[in-house]
C-alpha cells in the first residue's frame, strides 16, 4: 500500500488481516473502528471544515416506506472543488481517491473485480 498521512494504514493493514471474520459477522457484516484516521489528522479536518456555502441543501425529500425525510447538506466531491479546499481536506480526500483504500475495501468485502467506484460526500445533518 503506498504511504497514507491521514488515514492510519496500520489500522487498516489490522482491519484487512479481520477481513474474513468481517465478511462473516452475523447477522451482517460490522466493524468497530477506532482511530482509522491519526487523531491529529481528525482534529485538523474539524478545523477546517469546507464552508457551508459550498453544501446543497437536501430538506423535505419524500423517502420509500413512510421515512422521515434525511435533512442534511451535502457536499459531493467534484474535481473543482480542490481550488477551495484546504490541504487536509484535499489530502484527506486524495487518499480516499486512492488505490490503496480501494484495495482494502475489496479485501474488506471480499471482491474480485478490480473496479471499485466510490463517491465521496461529506454531510452535514
Amino acid at each position: 500500500m503506498a504511504f497514507m498521512d491521514v488515514i492510519n494504514k496500520s489500522v487498516m493493514d489490522r482491519l484487512g488481516a479481520q477481513s474474513q471474520e468481517f465478511r462473516h459477522t452475523q447477522p451482517y457484516p460490522w466493524i468497530r473502528i477506532s482511530d482509522f484516521l491519526y487523531p491529529e489528522k481528525f482534529d485538523q479536518l474539524c478545523k477546517d471544515l469546507p464552508d457551508p456555502v459550498l453544501f446543497e441543501s437536501q430538506m423535505g425529500y419524500k423517502r420509500a416506506h413512510g421515512q422521515a425525510s434525511h435533512d442534511r447538506l451535502a457536499l459531493q466531491y467534484r474535481p473543482a472543488l480542490e481550488k477551495v479546499l484546504t490541504p487536509s481536506w484535499r489530502d484527506f480526500i486524495h487518499e480516499l481517491h486512492s488505490e490503496a483504500y480501494k484495495n482494502f475495501w475489496r479485501e474488506m468485502l471480499g471482491l474480485l473485480i478490480r473496479t471499485l467506484n466510490t463517491r465521496t460526500s461529506f454531510d452535514i445533518i
